[in-house]
């Protein structure tokens, strides 16, 4: 229906004209709101619309509410982050001394080399000095054996003298070693004139946990002040894990 000039305002005309409709009601502000198509009637609008208005209160409340649950969860899970010591699970060789709290990592840190199956926790995180000790089963077989007569090859704290040209493509993990001279003995690894002291050994011999990379250069020499030797024989035992 549409309402026409000169026709009488009366209730039917807005009410079939508007969507809007004039109801007859004892309470003020109560409009009855219509359009077709559209369901029922609206008959209290401002009831309506206090009622949403009280439901955009709570839910602002609850808003506010959960932000804060939030900013908590948030901190909470950042103190855990702090907590939990740094670690690597993914790595394919193993830590080094360099691997220390300069780089993150704390007392209790994990590092998982994947490429040979080792596990490490770290315990000693100094800078530059860390330490990490194998978690994992660590099972040893003889890799080779190796003898030196020292009264052809005479030990002095002066010069080293070669033990092993190449320790083959194995790691070397382990050394037993026994010889029944008096003097301290220094393990060295590396190229003549260039070698790294790696381990001493005292008089009798015994077990050492080492780290030699596969086709290195072995030597030994006498600790500085230590009596030449020029008899007796060396034996070793080189140990690669399996």
């Amino acid at each position: 229906m549409s309402v026409t000039n000169g026709q009488p305002a009366d209730q039917v005309v807005f009410n079939g004209a508007f969507v809007s409709k004039i109801a007859n009601s004892t309470v003020i502000s109560q409009v009855t709101l219509n359009r077709a198509g559209s369901g029922p009637q609206v008959t209290d609008t401002q009831a309506k619309i206090n009622d949403n208005s009280d439901r955009i209160t709570v839910n602002e409340s609850n808003i506010t509410t959960l932000q804060s649950d939030v900013a908590t969860a948030q901190s909470d899970i950042t103190a855990l982050q702090l907590a939990t010591p740094q670690s690597l699970f993914s790595a394919t060789v193993d830590p080094t001394s360099g691997d220390d709290a300069l780089d993150g990592y704390s007392v209790g840190s994990r590092w998982i080399n994947i490429s040979n199956d080792r596990s490490f926790v770290a315990v000693d995180v100094t800078a530059g000095a860390a330490i990490w000790k194998r978690t994992d089963k660590e099972r040893f077989a003889v890799s080779f054996f190796q003898t030196l007569d020292m009264s052809v090859n005479n030990l002095d704290d002066l010069a080293y003298v070669e033990l092993v040209a190449d320790t083959g493509a194995d790691e070397i993990r382990k050394i037993n070693a026994f010889y029944p001279a008096g003097s301290i003995l220094i393990f060295a690894i590396g190229a003549a004139a260039s070698e790294v002291d790696e381990f001493i050994l005292q008089p009798g011999g015994g077990t050492e946990e080492v780290t030699i990379p596969p086709n290195s250069r072995v030597s030994l020499k006498l600790v500085t002040g230590q009596t030449t030797v020029s008899s007796g024989v060396i034996a070793v035992n080189f140990l690669t894990e399996v």
